[in-house]
C-alpha cells in the first residue's frame, strides 16, 4: 500500500508548501497594505465616532419618535447599549 498525501486547501503537499509562499502575499501588497493602514485607522475611528453619536441621539428620542421609526423603548435601549465596536 501506498502513502496518503495530505493536501492543503491549495492542493499542495508536504515539501511543496515549503517552497510556496501565502496566496496573495507579495512585497508590494505588503507595502500597500501598509501605506493604506494609517487611512483605514482614521476610518475605523470615525465609523466607531459616529455610531457612538447616532447612539447617543437614538437614547435622547421620546416614545413617540421612536414609535414613528418602528421602535420601542426597549429597542432602543439595546442599541444604545452596543458597544461602539458593534454594527
Amino acid at each position: 500500500m501506498g502513502t496518503v498525501a495530505i493536501k492543503n486547501a491549495y492542493g499542495y503537499t508536504g515539501p511543496e508548501l515549503a517552497n510556496r509562499a501565502p496566496a496573495g502575499l507579495s512585497l508590494k501588497g505588503v507595502l500597500t497594505a501598509l501605506r493604506r493602514a494609517p487611512l483605514a485607522l482614521v476610518e475605523r475611528v470615525l465609523l466607531w465616532q459616529k455610531r457612538m453619536d447616532e447612539r447617543a441621539r437614538l437614547g435622547r428620542l421620546d416614545e413617540r419618535l421612536l414609535r414613528d421609526m418602528g421602535m420601542s423603548k426597549a429597542d432602543a435601549y439595546r442599541e444604545t447599549a452596543k458597544p461602539f465596536w458593534r454594527a
